[in-house]
């Protein structure tokens, strides 16, 4: 199909926003300050509110005090909580589409929830993480799909061809991949598109093979096992994964991890409260645009796919 190489050249391409360019680099530097943070979030209206929104949240508005200012907001919920959230409202705006198949409030649920969840299941394995790991933990979170949208946003055909094979076989996403685009899957587009935008190595080696962690390279193996193990977590639980349901957790993950499938229950439970969290983002931060009433299809075990 040569996707891979086609990518580069489509014009209508998202770009990676600049404000969270800013806003990860500042978070990350030793001179980060509340004042000089909130006016860079204020150059950016539509994220201004957002955080206003988070911070008056139930979530965080414990004492019902309401905020009123972006400066009040981010001490109220943290620099890091900040860049998540620019993390998440960035990139889904770069990619406000409808689509005929795929219910896109449904994905950014799921991929919202696999981004925090990263974390909890960082902090559960026998692996130690630094600051930098977490943060591409999270991005490799918020991204693992993203090549699904790029096939259905710019390879539209093919992407309908993938989702006609999984129907007509009555078999999954993944499996339909492996037969009409063997060598050019969704994890392999999305990690493409991570290279154009610049992203760190890690997070693109974790998008790549996030679902073959076999073959991830040695020093990407903690990372990958958990956004490998997070993916599972949510397909068992049905939390929007559109790719259908996993196989059972191989041994070479759990070694990476050192957990159990006995560990899985607790991270079941962490994984809808996430969900409900990232429900709260996609209700104070995305407009209608999402309207998901009218999906009604299911796709294997899981609701992203509208009627084709």
């Amino acid at each position: 199909m040569h996707i891979l190489s086609q990518l580069p050249k489509i014009k209508e391409l998202p770009t990676l926003p600049e404000v969270l360019v800013k806003v990860q680099e500042y978070v990350n530097s030793d001179k980060a300050s509340v004042d000089e943070l909130a006016a860079i979030i204020k150059q950016d209206p539509a994220l201004s509110s957002i955080i206003l929104k988070t911070a008056n949240s139930a979530f965080y508005n414990i004492i019902n005090r309401r905020l009123s200012s972006v400066k009040e907001s981010i001490t109220r919920i943290g620099f890091n909580e900040v860049l998540k959230i620019t993390m998440g409202m960035s990139v889904i705006k770069q990619f406000a589409h409808t689509s005929n198949i795929i219910d896109y409030r449904a994905f950014w649920r799921h991929s919202l929830t696999a981004a925090s969840l990263t974390l909890i299941i960082a902090d559960a394995t026998k692996n130690s993480y630094t600051a930098e790991d977490r943060q591409n933990l999270f991005l490799a979170g918020l991204l693992h799909d993203i090549g699904i949208l790029i096939y259905d946003q710019f390879f539209h055909e093919i992407f309908v061809s993938i989702v006609e094979h999984a129907l007509h076989k009555e078999t999954t996403y993944l499996a339909a991949e492996e037969v009409v685009v063997p060598k050019e899957p969704h994890a392999f587009i999305g990690g493409a598109l991570l290279e154009i935008w610049r992203l760190a190595i890690p997070v693109i080696g974790t998008v790549r093979y996030h679902h073959i962690p076999r073959r991830a390279p040695e020093n990407l193996k903690k990372l990958v096992a958990v956004v490998h193990l997070t993916e599972y977590v949510l397909c068992k639980r049905n939390i929007g994964s559109f790719e259908g349901q996993f196989g059972e957790v191989s041994d070479d993950v759990l070694q990476v991890t050192g957990l159990s499938t006995d560990d899985f229950n607790p991270l079941y439970e962490k994984a809808k409260e996430e969900a409900e969290k990232a429900d709260m983002f996609l209700k104070v931060g995305v407009d209608t645009h999402y309207d998901s009433k009218d999906n009604n299809t299911n796709f294997g075990d899981v609701s992203l796919l509208k009627k084709v």
